[in-house]
């Protein structure tokens, strides 16, 4: 079973069509979008008549094309530049049997494997917070932006944003149902697709290398070790580490990176992702 996993296309259009391309010439079966799928120019109301736009005119096509290839399942989740508000609009392409949402919801692969996936990601210095949280329960909440704003009923509400992390769960809170989840199903192979990569790693270092990944993500990977995880984010991380993947303990976690005009993304076999990883860009 062949597996292709990309994150942060940012709503380019090329980038999608050449999914379409990479899909049909690489006999894909399965399409993983890790996060931040849609165009943001801003935090205008006009930013979430985009994104919608968008999804309606051009995802929901394009999906059909993928699947058309040979019937190819494709599974998605967000990111922190994705508005909740559109998550209705995303749910449409899902009743039309187009996508699967992944948000901590688990679909089964086959007999052996499932794939499940979360969207927030620690507090950053960008505007939107409808899927930012506090990273571990013990952290400090500060103020690190300018104009943070949250997308509301269709519209763009600005926020007060150490009120809004101290009044949401946090993400080393909300990773306890997927431990949970891993204790009381240790025979199923899971894929967890989480936005945020973890914590000091190759994978979530800034052009300065310093880190900026999840702390309770590594904490869960290095508690529960699941089969796979993926990520995404960091767009720069491969560039700078040059590691688009590592293991933590026997977990392989992967982040492909998305830098220059072309697109970055992990051909893998399920059966055997450890020695079939392939970085479309990085290992030609």
């Amino acid at each position: 079973m062949r597996f292709f996993y990309t994150s942060d296309l940012h709503g380019d259009t090329n980038f999608y069509r050449e999914l379409i391309s990479i899909c049909k010439k690489r006999e894909v079966n399965f399409l993983i979008l890790g996060g931040d799928l849609l165009p943001r120019k801003g935090h205008s109301n006009k930013s979430i008549t985009e994104q919608k736009k968008f999804i309606h005119n051009f995802l929901g096509k394009t999906f059909r094309k993928i699947k058309q290839i040979h019937n190819i399942k494709i599974y998605a989740v967000f990111g922190n530049n994705d508005w909740a508000a559109v998550l209705e609009d995303f749910k449409d392409l899902e009743k039309d049997g187009l996508v699967n949402l992944l948000h901590n919801t688990y679909f089964k692969i086959n007999d052996n494997f499932f794939i499940t996936g979360y969207p927030y990601v620690p507090p950053t210095r960008f505007s939107p917070k409808d899927f930012e949280k506090k990273d571990l329960n013990e952290h400090e909440v500060s103020n690190l932006t300018t104009f943070p704003v949250i997308s509301e009923n269709g519209q763009i509400r600005r926020i007060k944003e150490k009120k809004l992390f101290q009044s949401r769960t946090s993400i080393e809170d909300d990773l306890k149902d997927f431990i949970n989840y891993a204790e009381n199903n240790p025979e199923n192979k899971v894929i967890y697709v989480m936005h945020s990569p973890p914590y000091g790693t190759m994978l979530d270092r800034l052009y300065n290398s310093q880190p900026a990944g999840s702390k309770a993500i590594k904490n869960f990977i290095e508690k529960t070790q699941p089969f796979m995880t993926l990520h995404g984010h960091i767009h720069e991380s491969p560039v700078v580490s040059y590691k688009y993947w590592e293991k933590i303990g026997s977990t392989i976690s992967i982040n492909p990176g998305q830098v220059g005009g072309f697109l970055s993304g992990v051909l893998f076999d399920i059966n055997d992702p450890e020695h079939t990883l392939h970085h479309i860009q990085y290992d030609k």
